[in-house]
């Protein structure tokens, strides 16, 4: 699938407040290889559902460019297990991961498409 090119991971995390400021942590991470396997795999298949929703999304866009509004096709929300069915490699990572790519690419369609 794809190969990372990282060796370490380093996650940031922030808090807010106390006296209004932010305040950071870095945290670097040395995970063995199962869990960069794991870690690629799971990262791997998450872009391959956003590309592949967004590539759906966009087609009925396009196809909905120039008709009037009562001949436009609704954009589909593309669910994950639609997606398994077809591509069973993703069933092999956690769900909860394509879940928030699935809201991630829910709330970028909401600021991407015009209202109707």
């Amino acid at each position: 699938m794809i190969r990372s090119q990282f060796r370490n991971i380093i996650i940031s995390i922030k808090q807010v407040k106390l006296d209004s400021k932010l305040k950071a942590y870095r945290y670097r991470i040395y995970p063995s290889k199962g869990q960069k396997d794991f870690l690629e795999k799971t990262f791997g298949c998450v872009r391959f559902y956003w590309n592949k929703a967004l590539e759906i999304k966009l087609t009925v866009f396009k196809e909905n460019k120039g008709k009037p509004k009562e001949e436009k096709k609704p954009i589909p929300q593309v669910l994950p297990a639609s997606l398994k069915k077809d591509y069973p490699f993703l069933k092999e990572v956690d769900s909860l991961s394509l879940a928030n790519a699935q809201l991630n690419l829910k709330k970028h369609s909401k600021c991407f498409y015009p209202k109707r």
